[in-house]
């Protein structure tokens, strides 16, 4: 990762802080129960599971609920660390929670059985994406399943900054709350490609999308889709 790289990464974890700050996400996304409550119904083991940029530690309490012990996380915010730490308290003793990256390896390889990486993949450059799910894969058990969403062109902030790459952006004051980020959108091909490139099949593929309106301006629109993916180590 080269020091610009470094220095944008900072800039994203200081970001994702101060947004924690003001409204931390106390509730699990529905596609994230959705993903847990299959993987329970078809017999996959509990066991060790990882979720990559916890944030508040929402996605954490949902995987303790569903019985994976212990629930590990990784996030490049010290804020994000300590608001996870006071919303999980009490179930200290069943969390392992790191300020790393999965291209730190912080776990030994085939640690975990399942994995939610819930908006996070996509804040970097391509290579940084492939690296990103190679480490995934060595950290989990042949097998494992994994969940993770990623945002392809049609979103209303594209293009909203300095083009670092094809479909990077390094996005500017335009994109409102996304300003500062490293933002890397991918098709539904391109996301696939870059998965099953680095031995995670997908078995299941969803897209979400919604539009949000400002009564304040009535002009402004925004367009959000995702492209969610469900795997499989292979």
């Amino acid at each position: 990762m080269s020091s610009t790289d470094t220095q944008h990464l900072a800039e994203t974890a200081r970001l994702w802080g101060d947004a924690l700050s003001l409204h931390a996400l106390e509730y699990p996304d529905e596609h994230v129960v959705r993903f847990l409550a299959a993987n329970r119904a078809a017999g996959h083991p509990n066991g060790a599971a990882l979720d990559v940029g916890f944030g508040s530690g929402r996605h954490l309490a949902a995987l303790l609920r569903f019985g994976h012990l212990p629930a590990c996380g990784l996030e490049i915010s010290e804020d994000a660390k300590a608001t996870a730490e006071a919303m999980l308290a009490g179930a200290a003793d069943h969390l392992d929670l790191r300020l790393a990256t999965p291209l730190d390896r912080p776990w030994p390889n085939g640690t975990f059985g399942t994995i939610v990486d819930w908006g996070t993949s996509f804040l970097a450059r391509r290579a940084d994406m492939h690296a990103h799910f190679a480490a995934l894969h060595a950290m989990a058990r042949p097998g494992a399943r994994l969940l993770v969403n990623a945002r392809p062109p049609e979103n209303w902030f594209f293009g909203l900054g300095e083009a670092l790459e094809p479909g990077t952006w390094l996005l500017d004051e335009r994109a409102g709350p996304y300003a500062g980020m490293t933002y890397g959108f991918c098709t539904e091909a391109e996301s696939r490609e870059i998965l099953e490139s680095n031995g995670w099949r997908v078995d299941v593929a969803e897209r979400y999308e919604w539009w949000k309106h400002r009564a304040s301006d009535p002009s402004h629109r925004e367009h959000h889709v995702w492209n969610i993916f469900r795997c499989e180590r292979t």
